[in-house]
């Protein structure tokens, strides 16, 4: 899942526009959108269950889906209820969960969208634990060893 929808949806898209300022690969993305992620949803679609969770209560099965879909929503990916009703509905369960609400408020803006740089002081004013500075500077970076 992190390779179709954070690999090849949300790098290509939002991290290279929105964080590195460069041209997105809108063609990768659309690949994993039209030929991994359906793939991907169908597997889930005949493992998920109709009503509830994967094992009874929310537990790290569910989050660890829920967070994939919630981040692709940052380059506007959704699951097509229609296609896969189950798993749009896990994702929207879990995601809806307090557990998961909660951090809603801290990562993204009123209107959903995420926080552009810099983001520090808004997630702080949203509650977030921040520390009062930032390791390795302020300018993005593609890792810690550049």
């Amino acid at each position: 899942m992190g390779d179709v929808f954070i690999l090849g949806v949300v790098l290509p898209v939002v991290a290279h526009e929105a964080i590195w300022g460069e041209k997105g690969d809108h063609a990768r993305a659309e690949r994993s959108v039209t030929k991994d992620a359906p793939a991907v949803l169908d597997y889930l679609e005949s493992q998920v269950p109709a009503k509830g969770f994967i094992f009874g209560e929310i537990g790290l099965a569910d989050i660890s889906i829920a967070v994939f879909f919630r981040n692709a929503a940052w380059a506007r990916f959704t699951v097509d209820a229609a296609r896969w009703p189950k798993t749009a509905a896990l994702v929207a369960r879990a995601l809806d969960h307090p557990a998961l609400a909660q951090l809603a408020a801290v990562r993204e803006r009123p209107d959903g969208r995420q926080f552009r740089r810099p983001v520090r002081h808004p997630r702080r004013g949203r509650g977030a634990p921040i520390t009062p500075v930032t390791m390795n500077g302020i300018t993005p970076k593609w890792g810690i060893a550049e």
